[in-house]
Order: structure tokens, then C-alpha cells, then sequence
């Protein structure tokens, strides 16, 4: 075996052993919270168009007065 095949091994073993170490209970809750932040900054998203007509609107009653 060579040099360069010993070191790919042991990188390929490096994700199996975190991956072992971390629990389903753990991962579960990490992806809900990205689940929930994608929705959220979705949302914000969605509803900035709005916010930017409403304050142009604003701003241009402020100036007719």
C-alpha cells in the first residue's frame, strides 16, 4: 500500500467516525433548526416587496405635505 492510498484511507475514516460519534436525537434538531430558519428567511423574503412599497409610498405622501 502506498503512501498516498494510506492517507485517502484515513480521511474516508474520518467522516464515519464523527458522523458515529453524533447523535440521531442531535442531528434531528440540527436539521428542524435549519427547517426553520430557511422558512423564516424565506418569508422575509417574500414579504420585503411589500415593506419597499409601502415605505416609497410613505415617503412620497411625506413629501407632498
Amino acid at each position: 500500500m502506498s503512501h498516498a492510498s494510506r492517507g485517502a484511507e484515513a480521511v474516508s475514516r474520518l467522516p464515519r467516525r464523527v458522523v458515529a460519534r453524533v447523535s440521531h436525537w442531535f442531528s434531528g434538531v440540527g436539521f428542524v433548526a435549519a427547517v426553520v430558519l430557511a422558512l423564516y428567511m424565506l418569508w422575509k423574503i417574500v414579504r420585503t416587496p411589500g415593506e419597499l412599497r409601502r415605505l416609497r409610498k410613505a415617503a412620497r405622501s411625506a413629501r407632498v405635505l
